[in-house]
């Protein structure tokens, strides 16, 4: 999966600057065919209800909901189908144009993440707890 982020700036009429961010994901094939066989092409990644919702949205994303509008101008909900064909906005200021990619790139990796459970279907996953709360101490030495 690729993320592809296009940043631009354009001159308004009285003279100031606009921001635009074009996303868009590029699933690979064996991406594409996970979401074919399992039919979530309409699946909501981000869903405009008074707040978020969605299964795929996680705290991060949540945290950064007062820039979540640009990905749902157009309609209620953010699909992966709508963010595979591409997703366009502007701002008026640079820092809320990096919360929108950066709110796009949390989007990403919790479909990511999704694909990944997808594709252990049938299999078996071995999970070493131990090495799993190293890292989290590692993370957090409280």
């Amino acid at each position: 999966m690729q993320l592809i982020v296009r940043r631009n700036q354009d001159r308004g009429l009285l003279g100031g600057v606009s921001f635009t961010l074009d996303v868009r994901v590029a699933l690979n094939e064996d991406e594409q065919a996970l979401v074919k066989k399992y039919k979530v092409q309409k699946m909501t990644l981000l869903k405009k209800e008074g707040g978020l919702l969605g299964s795929l949205i996680n705290e991060a994303v949540k945290e950064k909901s007062s820039v979540m509008g640009f990905f749902l101008e157009r309609s209620q909900s953010m699909t992966i189908d709508t963010l595979q064909k591409g997703i366009t906005t502007k701002a008026k200021d640079v820092s809320v144009l990096l919360e929108q990619e950066e709110m796009a790139r949390d989007v990403c990796k919790n479909l990511k993440m999704l694909l990944n459970v997808m594709a252990s279907f049938g299999g078996e996953e071995v999970i070493d707890i131990d090495a799993l709360l190293l890292a989290e101490i590692a993370k957090d030495p409280q």
